[in-house]
């Protein structure tokens, strides 16, 4: 497996042609004439995640990722399970941006080794859910920004300092 997010732009799904006619289904992927491609990152194409050097080869994870935006739209975490890190990926939704979103608008921002890796025992390993807090920091809220479960080998919320922009 790999550490990957797929991904697909819902701004097609406000062409009011997908719902006129017999109603059949329109798949947006690119091969039906006149509707666009909606997705950004797919099987084929997947914004892959940093691997964390000292973390378990991809091929020993089930690549169990959760994901979470921030209330701007400029920032998306994600949690891997397997090697205990928190990724960052920029968004940049700045203009008139082309519908579907082209994937040049995703920007990798950096991996934090928050946690140990799944191979590890007795540490905080196996972060999951991910959750950003709504508002922006240090005018609706100071502190931590970032709430992750983490699962083993006791069940525990932590809350991470990230700063969202």
């Amino acid at each position: 497996m790999h550490r990957r997010i797929d991904a697909i732009d819902l701004a097609p799904l406000e062409d009011p042609r997908l719902y006129e006619g017999d109603g059949a289904p329109v798949l947006l992927d690119g091969l039906t004439a006149g509707f666009p491609d909606a997705r950004i990152f797919d099987a084929d194409h997947p914004l892959s995640l940093p691997d964390r050097g000292d973390g378990p080869p991809p091929t020993q994870c089930d690549g169990y990722t959760h994901v979470a935006i921030d209330d701007a739209g400029t920032l998306a975490l994600a949690t891997d399970y397997c090697d205990g890190t928190l990724a960052r990926v920029r968004i940049d939704l700045s203009g008139s941006p082309p519908v579907p979103l082209p994937p040049e608008r995703f920007t990798d921002g950096g991996s934090d080794p928050l946690f140990e890796p799944l191979s590890s025992l007795g540490l905080l390993r196996g972060p999951s859910m991910v959750r950003v807090r709504p508002g922006a920091p240090g005018l609706d809220y100071s502190g931590p920004d970032v709430l992750v479960a983490v699962g083993l080998p006791d069940a525990q919320l932590c809350a991470v300092r990230v700063e969202a922009p």
